[in-house]
């Protein structure tokens, strides 16, 4: 196993140990070329950052957790993502949108919360059963909605 020195390598280490994105020619010549490394990470942490800076709820009767997404962080990920196409001339957003989607929550190694495990409450001595939350991944109806607004330009 790879020791990583920093976010970025670990978010390129990341990557690079990744398949999927082949699918998809152009940013994966983009990507493999390596001519956008500090941008595409940096890309990827505005979405990560607007899953980890929700504040998160949870409710333990039946074992959810709501989150509060701030809209000042999807903004962000929305101007980001028009500077990035703009910058790099890519014609495929909704490739660029799905390789996003796969790689941001690596873009994040830092202290903050990223799962958890809810349990309900129940007496001492009593089986537990909890539920593994995952609070890197934006949920899709969010996601859906940043979509919609960045392939009609809704900033």
């Amino acid at each position: 196993m790879p020791v990583y020195r920093n976010e970025t390598e670990y978010f390129w280490g990341q990557i690079e140990n990744n398949t999927e994105y082949y699918k998809f020619p152009e940013m994966y010549k983009l990507l493999n070329d390596r001519t956008c490394d500090e941008e595409f990470y940096h890309l990827c942490k505005n979405f990560i950052d607007i899953a980890l800076n929700a504040p998160k709820f949870p409710n333990k009767e039946n074992l959810t957790v709501e989150a509060c997404f701030q809209y000042s962080d999807m903004d962000k990920a929305k101007r980001a993502t028009q500077d990035f196409i703009s910058k790099f001339n890519i014609q495929n957003v909704e490739e660029l949108l799905t390789v996003i989607k796969m790689f941001y929550p690596y873009a994040s190694n830092d202290n903050r919360a990223k799962s958890g495990t809810l349990f309900k409450d129940a007496p001492y001595g009593s089986p537990n059963i909890g539920i593994y939350i995952d609070f890197c991944r934006i949920p899709d109806e969010i996601w859906n909605k940043l979509v919609e607004d960045i392939l009609n330009n809704n900033l």
